[in-house]
């Protein structure tokens, strides 16, 4: 179609910047004012705090054992919080309790102390891998999770395993951040 000489674009044709250079500034521009004022009202969250943010923090509670090897007790990545293996010990190190409950409660209670230093509880755990060194003690340790989760469960699996001695448990968990994280 031509209007006065000029060639003027159908609705369906589109200026491209091969045809003129300030095109490129004009969608960058309309993309940029979309980005500002359309991404904050959308149902889901785009944070742009997270592209300042490393790719992972480190958690640590003052209330458990610090890592005796090259790994970090917790780490915040991609929305989600992932605890290393946590044994019964007390702030220094050493084993705390004899018995599987015992140690299920001291582990379990380690865990809550690093999903506190992330501000989390055990309701946000999403999965739990748990290590026995004896699938006897399944029934025991079994009933002293269920007063530490409440339902709906996190996803689960146990397993038997040979661990440090006179350890009998070994917890390791993944937990959601909240979404304003």
């Amino acid at each position: 179609m031509r209007i006065c000489g000029r060639s003027k674009a159908s609705r369906h044709e589109r200026r491209t910047s091969d045809d003129d250079p300030f095109v490129d500034r004009v969608q960058q521009l309309r993309l940029l004012v979309w980005c500002v004022d359309v991404l904050p009202r959308l149902p889901w969250r785009c944070d742009t705090t997270a592209m300042t943010r490393s790719l992972k923090d480190i958690v640590t509670s003052d209330k458990v054992a610090p890592p005796v090897g090259a790994y970090s007790t917790a780490v915040r990545s991609g929305g989600m919080l992932y605890l290393s293996g946590m044994l019964s010990t007390d702030a220094g190190g050493a084993r705390v309790g004899d018995s599987i409950v015992e140690q299920t409660q001291q582990t379990l209670r380690n865990i809550a102390s690093v999903l506190a230093a992330a501000r989390l509880g055990m309701g946000d755990v999403v999965k739990v891998t748990s290590y026995l060194t004896d699938y006897d003690d399944f029934a025991r340790y079994d009933a002293e999770y269920r007063k530490h989760f409440e339902p709906p469960f996190p996803a689960r699996m146990t397993c038997v395993v040979g661990l440090r001695p006179t350890f009998l448990i070994e917890i390791d968990v993944i937990a959601r951040l909240p979404l304003d994280d």
